[in-house]
């Protein structure tokens, strides 16, 4: 929550006077209102159509789902970041989680064509090779990125 969210929701709920907890808070009654004021960002609009999605799966429920089935409920693969396309063949390494060996995590990766790659059971060394390779990786996709090698 933001601060300003948090300003407005005192007088919302409890009401309280922007001026006051703006004071209390040491903040400038002039940045408030132009947080008021300002434009919903692209951000904030795909907040609000998931905030509306998750109301009307919780409704159409009869309001007895929890998060995770309206989770279940709303989740599109197509709509991971970068498209399925993009992320099709990528080896995800972790740990031996619970939710990483998780029956609906691991149906997703496998919709997704993600392969799983898991370190054995008690041996921290696993992933810390993992995590090595991975940071060089990273390092040098940044690189080239700032050195403009890379598109």
């Amino acid at each position: 929550m933001s601060v300003a969210r948090f300003i407005a929701d005192q007088r919302t709920f409890y009401r309280v006077p922007h001026a006051f907890t703006c004071r209390v808070l040491t903040v400038s009654e002039a940045w408030f209102y132009k947080w008021v004021k300002a434009p919903t960002t692209d951000r904030g609009q795909r907040r609000a159509l998931l905030d509306e999605a998750v109301r009307e799966a919780f409704r159409k429920s009869g309001t007895s789902y929890c998060s995770p089935r309206v989770w279940e409920d709303l989740i599109d693969p197509a709509a991971v970041r970068g498209g399925a396309q993009n992320i099709a063949q990528v080896i995800f390494h972790t740990d031996r989680g619970s939710t990483y060996t998780a029956g609906s995590f691991t149906t997703l990766c496998a919709g997704l064509k993600i392969r799983q790659s898991m370190g054995r059971a008690g041996s921290c060394f696993d992933n810390a090779t993992a995590e090595a390779f991975s940071q060089r990786f990273v390092a040098g996709s940044a690189i080239a990125r700032r050195s403009n090698l890379v598109g």
